[in-house]
């Protein structure tokens, strides 16, 4: 039972370490960029 207990501990690690690396943030929203048209 105990072993059972352990296997459960370790894929509950496994699982919450998947999923996006790095820091969490909003990116900044690009400025539009206007197309100049030549004439």
């Amino acid at each position: 039972m105990k072993a059972c207990w352990i296997a459960i501990f370790f894929s509950v690690l496994l699982i919450s370490g998947c999923g996006q690396k790095g820091k969490l943030y909003l990116p900044d929203e690009a400025p539009e960029q206007t197309q100049q048209q030549s004439q």
